[in-house]
């Protein structure tokens, strides 16, 4: 499967799918995964599966070749017919027997407390770090979003779990990369905040339909930027 990865005509959707089948083609390319199976393994929906099933058989692409299964309960045969198949090349080297191997022994230190005198007074203790080290942590691995930051496969499989379409996906991405490049915003996970995101596009746009009639030039797909526009004009921020 690395060469799948290594493809570079593949699209986001196309390279799930090709993953999945070939997770399940033995020596010969050969699997019979049913639809369902896939958009389980995928995330995606059945037509959306269907639909990049039939890109990747097109035959001047040389992927993949489907033949029917000929009845409701034969699931189709797919054969991945492009050298994708084959295993990693193996390591080449002089290995190192186990008996030249060096096996440490580490000593396991006891430790002895002796009893305070009764006379002692209690010792101090100081307030803990932990919480101020993680912030400190966290503040010091978060970083500004990428000015050439596009979605990962994994990326488009939340948002198609979140029932984003891709053309909604990508429009997403273009107005998400735009809001936290104006607003030089630092993250440690990016991907975190990517979910966060869709989950609050598809809020907000739920809100909207269901409390107020679509205002002139909005409506349905709004997107996450147009409502943070409308509420840096007045309304309350962002939890």
């Amino acid at each position: 499967m690395t060469a799948v990865w290594e493809r570079e005509d593949l699209d986001p959707y196309e390279r799930l799918v090709l993953l999945a089948l070939a997770d399940h083609a033995n020596v010969e390319g050969h699997c019979y995964p049913s639809v369902a199976r896939l958009c389980q393994r995928t995330g995606m929906k059945e037509r959306g599966v269907q639909n990049v099933i039939r890109r990747l058989a097109d035959p001047e692409r040389g992927l993949i070749s489907v033949k029917e299964g000929g009845g409701r309960r034969i699931n189709n045969r797919y054969t991945i017919t492009a050298n994708l198949l084959e295993p990693a090349k193996p390591r080449t080297g002089n290995p190192v027997s186990d008996a030249e191997t060096p096996h440490p022994t580490t000593e396991t230190p006891h430790l002895t407390t002796g009893n305070p005198a009764s006379d002692a007074p209690e010792p101090l203790r100081e307030p803990s770090r932990n919480r101020q080290e993680k912030r400190e942590s966290a503040r010091a691995q978060a970083s500004p979003i990428p000015p050439d930051w596009t979605p990962s496969i994994r990326n488009f499989a939340d948002a198609s779990e979140l029932g984003f379409s891709p053309e909604e996906a990508n429009r997403e991405a273009r107005s998400y990369l735009d809001y936290y490049l104006a607003h030089g915003t630092r993250r440690a996970d990016w991907d975190a905040s990517w979910r966060s995101w869709l989950r609050k596009s598809r809020q907000f746009a739920g809100s909207e339909m269901a409390g107020r009639a679509p205002a002139p030039g909005g409506g349905r797909g709004r997107g996450i930027a147009a409502v943070l526009a409308d509420q840096r004009r007045g309304q309350a921020p962002l939890p």
